[in-house]
């Protein structure tokens, strides 16, 4: 070795080390030593000698060995330390390589010392170059960890199981974390996206297994500190030797600033789109509705923005209404709420309000922050999604009409490049508003102006007040172009409102006015007719009381509403009602052209009123408002004129007050008047008007009845109605009067066939009658002979039921299987003590005539019962007994309490009876005869449908019906042996009940022949001479008990 070695010896015998450092020079080895035997000296030679090499004992009294080798790796880490002892164990020996030791030598072997110290010093040099090439490495390593660190790229490499190999100092940060931290970690473990992380490693997979590079143009990930980033990312394969890739490299470029420029310049594109499509509108729109329906639309569908909508301001309420919208569930989200301005409300604090107050577009980027400003409607935007919000005041002539609402779901959406756009955009839509409000101002007032024109026209032709506001209403709503009218007569004293005309409105509701409605809705109807003047309400939705009209208004998009009252001698006489869409449509300007209108109208009204005042002298009684002489005659020709060639006709009678003159002397001129306006007035009511009634000369009123059948119907009516109105007396002042009269009856066509002949005939039938004492006469001697035949019948009807001289007869009605008795038909019969038995055609029709067929359809009903019971308590068992209904008994709304009435004093009267109705009574009233009949059957009733075939009832109404069993018509039974065609009828009928369940009885039957017939068609029942006449009850209970 030419080298000379630098030998530190720890040894505490000099001998021994002597002989060591012999046998290294005896093996040619240049050696300078130097020999320690304790710590400090050992500690020493380390700092001022500096060894290549040190040999020490294992065991010295003033140092131990293994310390000594503990220290030299502390201090001195790179060089060999050898053990040269003659007392080492194996034991130790194992232990202090362990602890560093390069190799031992025995002191009694030192010729392996030469060799174990070329072998230390070789072993030097191998970890010498090893730790250099090492050190060599790791600067490298940081070298190139500083250059991938300074890129502020994302460079990364990924195992197959996607875990991180490779990460540089943008990644870390990106994900908020250290490079240290990430390797050996996936995107999982980082809190991405599990769907983006999962794509981003389906990617790496792609790569890796495809061995070719993957260009990804722009990904989107958030950062730790959730910033949204954007990359341009390349991944590109490691291959090993084996040709296979394990790990994939990938350099992602931050591109956040590009995608915010383009993302930028696509919403001012987008705001470009708006702006010019919005201005497109405002080129072709002319209504102001539309235009904002259009706005919303554009802003959604050119902008892209989530919800765009409009509302119009209130500024005495502080409320933005809304009133255009478009978008994902705009009407939903807006619900129809208004916003408020108001400062002491939270709602109040949001961007609706601060732009209307500052006047200038107004946005948030993130709505979130402030939850609560803008109430409930911001709370339901965030849930939705929404996070930035613009709003743009509308101004038109120099206020705030509305404003425009945009909502993004991006963050940050808005910066002041686009807000400069938006305004403009605002003062666009601001400019249409201005000029379509003042086209709609020209509009509106040339409306108005023709509506005054053409109201003018009609009230030169026009001489009827009816037809006249009539009029002008259908010139209100066609040319005025007002979304609905409502025209109506008043009559303040009588607090009466009359509806004459409406458009618009439904009738129902335009009807539904009344004066007490009009005081309950405090609106302009009331309060014009308070003020006499025009009333106006440019926003009836703020109003509190609602009335039908309001609502109807509404309902249809009508806010506006002026109310002119019509004057005639200063008094509201009508009312025209006009309603507008949208707020605030009446102005100053169209408020005095309307006052204009309805001037005019009030004074063709007032003309109108004073032409019928004269008319009114010229045709009417002034003391008692009944028509005159004169007018009445001319409507007495006209009644005969259009019941000319008719069978019914039409009565002519006057009327005399005696001792008129006494009445009058008696009671004073006034008392007088008052007794005739009080007799008129009874008139007017009996006859439900005043149309065919006149007041003539002191003390004559007339009379005209139309469509009477006979005189005995006149002579009811003369009885019941004209002197009827006299029986009940008559109080002036504080006396009660009877006051009586004659009346004279003409009858047209006999006695008359114009209005003066006819008049003249009654005048002197009345005259007649004032001679001869007679209460009333007709002209005609024969008819009042008649008509005294038919009192005189009608008075012993009335003493027959008194008198007890109505019977029952039965007839037997029979069973054709069986040929027993299957029930009986009850028939009446009048027993007259002079006339003897008077036949049921003679009094029958005038029972029904005179309502008397009431109370003997009671009597009757009871007597069949009671008969019926009679008969069960001697023994016998009777069948049930059909008793006919007459029409004027089913025709009675309370025929099911009348039946019960009538029935009630017998026990168990619905097992005894069954009631019988013509086809023809039902179809008089279906509805209401199904539901009485129903009512009958729930007693206990059977009902039978009497005649059937001779009525006009529908076979659709036939299975409605409920009824129990048929009845067919003699007619039928009689003519069937002669005719094949009467007999085709009966089969019919037969088969028609047996399809509906019902039973069929045959009535009439006289011969064997229509017996034997009826067997064959199998017919259920027979009834007729043949088998029974109609007996008295004696006869009837002989039969059954022969039975």
């Amino acid at each position: 070795m030419d080298k000379e070695l630098r030998l530190l010896m720890i040894e505490d015998v000099q001998h021994d080390a002597e002989l060591e450092v012999r046998e290294l020079k005896r093996a040619g080895m240049r050696v300078v030593h130097r020999l320690v035997e304790t710590e400090g000296a050992f500690r020493e030679a380390l700092r001022d000698f500096r060894p290549e090499l040190i040999i020490s004992d294992f065991s010295m009294p003033h140092f131990d060995g293994m310390w000594a080798l503990s220290l030299a790796h502390e201090l001195v880490p790179d060089v060999p330390f050898l053990f040269v002892s003659g007392t080492i164990g194996e034991e130790y020996a194992i232990r202090a390589l362990k602890n560093g030791a390069t190799d031992y030598v025995l002191k009694n072997n030192l010729v392996r010392l030469p060799s174990a110290v070329e072998r230390a010093l070789q072993e030097k040099e191998v970890h010498a170059a090893r730790r250099r090439a090492e050190e060599e490495i790791k600067h490298q390593r940081a070298f190139l960890r500083q250059i991938i660190d300074l890129d502020r790229s994302l460079i990364f490499a990924k195992d197959h199981q996607g875990r991180f190999v490779l990460v540089n100092q943008a990644v870390a940060e990106l994900f908020g974390s250290s490079v240290e931290a990430m390797l050996g970690k996936t995107l999982d473990e980082f809190g991405l996206d599990q769907a983006q992380a999962e794509r981003l490693r389906a990617d790496d997979l792609e790569v890796m297994e495809s061995l070719r590079d993957k260009f990804i143009s722009e990904d989107r990930i958030v950062d730790a500190s959730g910033r949204e980033r954007w990359f341009q990312i390349v991944k590109r394969p490691i291959v090993g030797p084996d040709g296979k890739a394990n790990m994939v490299l990938g350099v992602a470029t931050d591109i956040t600033e590009r995608k915010s420029q383009e993302i930028r310049i696509a919403r001012l594109s987008r705001i470009h789109e708006v702006l010019s499509g919005i201005n497109s509108a405002i080129v072709r729109i002319r209504d102001r509705g539309e235009l904002f329906r259009e706005a919303c639309r554009i802003a959604v569908e050119h902008g892209n923005f989530g919800m765009a909508w409009i509302g119009t301001l209130d500024a005495a309420a502080q409320e933005v209404t809304p009133v255009a919208w478009a978008g994902l569930e705009a009407a939903e989200f807006l619900g129809g709420v208004k916003s408020t301005i108001r400062d002491d409300l939270p709602q109040g604090r949001g961007v609706i309000a601060q732009a209307i107050k500052t006047r200038e577009p107004v946005f948030e980027n993130d709505i979130t922050i402030d939850p609560d400003a803008g109430g409930r409607r911001r709370a339901e935007a965030i849930r939705r999604g929404y996070r930035s919000v613009v709003v743009l005041p509308l101004i038109a002539e120099g206020e705030v009409f509305g404003t425009m609402s945009m909502f993004a779901r991006e963050l940050n959406f808005f910066d002041e490049e686009e807000l400069r756009l938006l305004a403009e955009l605002a003062g666009d839509v601001s400019f249409a508003l201005e000029h379509i409000a003042k086209e709609e101002k020209l509009e509106k007032l040339s409306r108005i102006r023709a509506v005054s024109g053409e109201i003018n026209a009609a009230i030169v032709r026009i001489r009827e007040r009816h037809g006249l506001l009539e009029e002008t209403c259908r010139i209100a709503a066609e040319r005025g172009k007002f979304e609905l009218v409502w025209v109506a007569a008043l009559d303040e004293e009588k607090k009466e409102v009359k509806p004459v005309a409406w458009s618009g409105f439904s009738a129902e509701a335009a009807r539904a006015v009344t004066w007490a409605s009009i005081a309950a809705a405090q609106g302009t109807l009331g309060e014009s007719i308070r003020t006499r003047k025009p009333s106006v309400r440019n926003d009836i939705g703020s109003q509190y009381a609602a009335g039908r009209l309001r609502q109807e208004a509404l309902a249809r998009g009508c806010r506006s509403n002026v109310s002119l009252p019509l004057l005639v001698d200063g008094r509201v006489v009508a009312l025209i009602g006009l309603f507008a869409t949208g707020q605030g449509f009446f102005d100053r300007d169209e408020l005095a052209l309307l006052e204009e209108v309805a001037a005019d109208v009030s004074f063709a009204l007032q003309s109108i009123a004073r032409q019928e005042k004269l008319e009114y002298l010229s045709y009417y009684d002034t003391l008692t408002a009944l028509p005159n002489r004169q007018l009445f005659i001319d409507r007495l020709s006209q009644q005969m004129r259009a019941r000319e060639g008719e069978e019914r006709m039409v009565a002519l009678i006057l009327l005399n007050l005696e001792r008129f003159r006494n009445m009058n002397e008696t009671l004073g001129r006034h008392g007088g008047d008052e007794l005739l306006r009080q007799i008129a007035g009874r008139l007017e009511r009996t006859f439900r008007g005043k149309d065919n009634l006149a007041h003539f000369g002191a003390d004559n009123f007339a009379v005209v009845i139309r469509g009477v059948r006979d005189a005995a119907e006149v002579a009811h009516a003369v009885e019941k109605q004209v002197l009827g109105c006299l029986e009940e007396p008559l109080e002036v002042g504080d006396k009660k009067l009877r006051a009586t009269a004659r009346a004279g009856v003409a009858v047209f066509p006999a006695d008359g066939d114009d209005a003066d002949t006819l008049f003249k005939n009654a005048e002197a039938a009345l005259t007649k009658a004032r001679t001869s004492g007679e209460r009333y006469l007709f002209y005609a001697p024969q008819m009042n002979a008649r008509v005294a035949e038919q009192l005189k019948n009608e008075n012993d009807l009335r003493n027959a039921l008194l008198q007890e001289q109505y019977v029952l007869y039965y007839q037997p009605r029979f069973d054709f299987a069986s040929g027993r008795i299957s029930g009986l038909e009850a028939l009446i019969r009048w027993k007259h003590p002079e006339r003897g038995m008077v036949a049921p055609g003679e009094f029958i029709p005038i029972l029904e005539e005179t309502g008397m067929i009431i109370e003997v359809g009671r009597w009757a009903l009871k007597r069949a019962a009671l008969d019926h019971a009679g008969w069960s308590d001697a023994g016998l068992k009777p069948p049930r007994i059909a008793v006919n209904v007459s029409a004027v008994q089913l025709r009675r709304r309370d025929f099911v309490d009348y039946m019960k009435d009538a029935l009630a004093a017998v026990g168990r009267a619905s097992d005894r009876l069954d009631i019988e109705i013509t086809e023809s009574m039902l179809m008089e009233d279906i509805d209401g005869s199904i539901a009485k009949l129903k009512a009958v059957q729930a007693m206990g009733l059977q009902v039978a449908l009497d005649d059937f075939g001779t009525g006009y009832s529908s076979l659709s109404y036939l299975a409605r019906l409920p009824i129990d069993s048929l009845k067919i018509d003699r007619s039928f039974i009689t003519q069937m042996p002669k005719s094949p065609e009467q007999m085709a009828i009966v089969s019919t009928v037969i088969s028609l009940a047996r399809a509906l369940n019902l039973k069929v009885v045959a009535e009439g039957v006289e011969t064997e022949e229509q017996a034997n017939l009826l067997r064959l068609l199998r017919c259920d029942e027979v009834q007729g001479y043949l088998y029974g006449k109609p007996m008295p009850p004696e006869e009837i209970m002989k039969l059954l008990a022969r039975a």
